[in-house]
């Protein structure tokens, strides 16, 4: 990583890209094999199956986002490759939910003889596959270039900072990429960028059961800021690959 930003934006900000459509972003094709590697005494293979379920791939902007905008990312992600050049990575699109990796290792190794799942067993399978994702998730923010956070009330909580002056997000993930970009150290310039084919994955699943809400620090005091009106000059400077993002570095430098 280089750079990280607070982009302060809505659907409405984006209303000039009206041939920019989530529905239409050509997203990374993941050619992972999507299957349960085994050690010897059907012990898992850690390693091999964050390889095949989230691998890093080559990209020039990390988006970090709330799974309910998943639309907005994906929108925000075809307009910098559109006007830009520049090839945003959400990660939904490459690596789907955890959760289908969850439900598989659950099915074969997390079930009792009466066919109901083990507490302690799932437990224990659901923190190894967050913690691959949540490593995985900070190999790509340290590999991209550029991190833009996408501020939103879906995001960051205003409730939380009206009563108590502090900004919190109710996502882990979230709270952990903030966290990231906080900490991983800052890169040099990447000496070129190009465009890859992307493939787009399944619907985002919004059915499930309720679960506890969580308060988690937003740390956004190290991000610049970057409002709607400053990310729609960037789009309409007619610059794209290195040289945009050396005007949009240029113009929030210190």
């Amino acid at each position: 990583m280089y750079q990280a930003f607070n982009l302060m934006l809505d659907e409405g900000d984006l209303s000039q890209y009206s041939e920019y459509a989530s529905s239409s972003i050509a997203t990374f094709q993941n050619g992972a094999r999507r299957s349960l590697g085994t050690l010897k005494n059907g012990v898992l293979d850690a390693a091999a199956m964050e390889e095949d379920w989230f691998g890093t791939v080559d990209a020039d902007v990390f988006i970090s986002h709330s799974h309910a905008d998943i639309g907005l990312a994906n929108r925000l992600a075809s307009i910098l490759e559109g006007k830009l050049g520049l090839r945003a990575f959400v990660d939904y699109n490459v690596w789907g939910y955890a959760d289908d990796l969850l439900r598989e290792i659950d099915d074969k190794h997390c079930k009792n003889d009466d066919g109901y799942y083990n507490y302690q067993s799932r437990n224990r399978s659901t923190s190894n596959v967050h913690l691959m994702l949540s490593a995985a998730i900070n190999k790509m923010i340290d590999k991209c270039e550029l991190v833009l956070f996408l501020n939103t009330e879906n995001s960051i909580s205003s409730k939380s900072y009206v009563q108590n002056g502090k900004e919190t997000t109710a996502s882990p993930w979230i709270y952990s990429e903030l966290v990231a970009t906080k900490f991983i150290r800052k890169q040099l310039r990447r000496p070129k960028l190009s465009i890859e084919n992307y493939h787009q994955k399944r619907a985002f699943d919004s059915t499930a059961a309720s679960i506890p809400n969580f308060a988690f620090p937003a740390y956004l005091s190290h991000l610049t800021p970057l409002a709607a009106r400053e990310f729609n000059a960037w789009c309409q400077s007619g610059k794209t690959k290195t040289s945009a993002l050396d005007l949009l570095y240029s113009a929030h430098s210190e």
